[in-house]
């Protein structure tokens, strides 16, 4: 995360300690699936509810106020453009470029919009072309504003130039002979591959696709194979719960596999009678033990891909569960 908010503030990297910080901020204020709705870290450990109107862009303009008694006269420049890094007790930490140092203040208008940058395609020409480079000679244009000495913070004009200013000459480039044959712009050269594909909800809309149909027999077939059900009547005296079809896209040496998952709607069971829950997968914190043990002791590692592992389980106590939808030959009642 820090490394995109980098990347996208157009910031060198030794701010990397302060996207860092700023991240952790951000991360402990957003709601994770881990808590209950609408928690998130920070309101836990501070027992209160948060306050987040205060976040801003990483990296984007942040006109500072110039106090009054740091002005030596009224026509001194009331604001001055920062660059924002994060936050603090006291307000907010940012990057003075001219005095080349991080200073903190409360009283700062932000332009969040200042971080985006616009696309600019290269024009590419024919081999015979001239190779004609132009350096941009725009200059930066005073974006320090007047504010009021009654108001919090100054308030900033600045404008983003356009794409097609005339001072923003592109750059043309030669196209190399072996793709003279060719014309494309390097940015829409897009690979169809890694566009995602629409993941199916349902598993009425699922089997309309043959591969997300095919997803669905193998997993069938791999319950059958393991014998994880044994077909029977439906009780009258216990309850049974119901399932779903869950469907994902897996990257398998580079190429999307489609998989489909059939999950038992565990929460309809009931509570201290049918609560057994086992997944025989290794942990990720296992993984890297035993990856570091290996670069310790100079050991070989071998990784087999076990199918449908977790079909592997053994229940004690019998669970009820509905015929799934696509497993044809019986009645679901």
């Amino acid at each position: 995360m820090a490394r995109c908010m980098i990347d996208d503030a157009q910031l060198d990297r030794e701010f990397w300690g302060e996207a860092v910080q700023t991240a952790m901020y951000t991360i402990n204020r957003i709601p994770t699936r881990t808590l209950s709705k609408g928690e998130t870290p920070a309101s836990i450990w501070y027992n209160r509810k948060i306050d987040v109107s205060n976040m801003r862009v990483f990296g984007c303009k942040a006109h500072s106020h110039i106090p009054k008694e740091d002005r030596s006269s009224k026509l001194d420049f009331r604001s001055k453009q920062l660059i924002f890094l994060g936050y603090c007790s006291n307000g907010y930490r940012l990057w003075d470029a001219e005095k080349q140092k991080i200073v903190t203040s409360r009283s700062v208008v932000f332009d969040e919009a200042s971080t985006q940058r616009p696309m600019q395609l290269p024009t590419l020409v024919h081999p015979s072309s001239e190779d004609d480079e132009t350096q941009n000679s725009s200059s930066e244009p005073n974006s320090r504003d007047d504010v009021n000495d009654s108001e919090t913070a100054p308030a900033g004009n600045d404008e983003t130039p356009t794409v097609n200013d005339a001072n923003n000459r592109k750059r043309d480039r030669k196209l190399p002979s072996k793709y003279q044959d060719y014309e494309m712009d390097f940015f829409a050269a897009l690979s169809c591959s890694k566009l995602p594909s629409e993941i199916p909800t349902k598993y009425q809309d699922a089997v309309k696709d043959e591969e997300w149909k095919s997803a669905v027999e193998k997993e069938l077939d791999n319950m059958k194979q393991n014998e994880t059900w044994e077909i029977v009547p439906a009780p009258v005296e216990k309850p049974v719960i119901d399932s779903k079809w869950v469907f994902r896209e897996k990257l398998i040496d580079g190429l999307p596999v489609k998989r489909a998952r059939l999950v038992a709607r565990g929460f309809l069971e009931e509570p201290s009678l049918e609560d057994e829950v086992y997944s025989p997968v290794a942990r990720m914190n296992t993984l890297r033990i035993l990856f570091a043990l290996a670069v310790e002791k100079d050991l070989h590692i071998h990784m087999i891909d076990f199918d449908a592992a977790f079909l592997n389980g053994t229940l004690k106590n019998p669970i009820y569960m509905k015929l799934p939808e696509g497993l044809t030959g019986y009645h679901r009642e």
